[in-house]
Order: C-alpha cells, then sequence, then structure tokens
C-alpha cells in the first residue's frame, strides 16, 4: 500500500506554531504520472480541510524529468 501521511500546521511568528489537523491519503489506486487537486477533510481536529494538489510519480517519470530540465540550461 501506498500512502502519505500529512500533517497541518499554522504559523507563528511570535508564539508556538499550532496543530491544525492531519490526513493521510492511500495513494495506491491513483492514475501514475498525474496530477489532482482535491479538497481533503482534515482529521483529529473539530472542522476543517485542506486542498492539495498531488502527483503520482515513478522514478523513471522523475528521472526523465530531470534530465528534460537539465537540457533547457
Amino acid at each position: 500500500q501506498l500512502k502519505v501521511e500529512i500533517t497541518v500546521m499554522d504559523h507563528d511568528r511570535i508564539g508556538k506554531h499550532d496543530f491544525l489537523g492531519d490526513l493521510v491519503i492511500d495513494l495506491s489506486q491513483w492514475e501514475i504520472n498525474t496530477s489532482k487537486y482535491q479538497w481533503w477533510p482534515l482529521e483529529h481536529t473539530s472542522s476543517g480541510e485542506i486542498c492539495l494538489r498531488v502527483t503520482v510519480e515513478t522514478e523513471a517519470f522523475v528521472r526523465q524529468s530531470i534530465i528534460k530540465a537539465l537540457q533547457k540550461t
């Protein structure tokens, strides 16, 4: 199973950062090498959602993307 665990915090310039919630996304059924925007409900909090763009990439796709980027420079 391929999953990602995300913890969402706020950033305070003064004082401590506050926990806003967290979530676990199961990526095992996602289409490879495509991006998806989606709103996700935060867990372990009374309410809240976060919008994320998630891309599941294969190692070969990442390697190919790096080579193309280097060729452009």
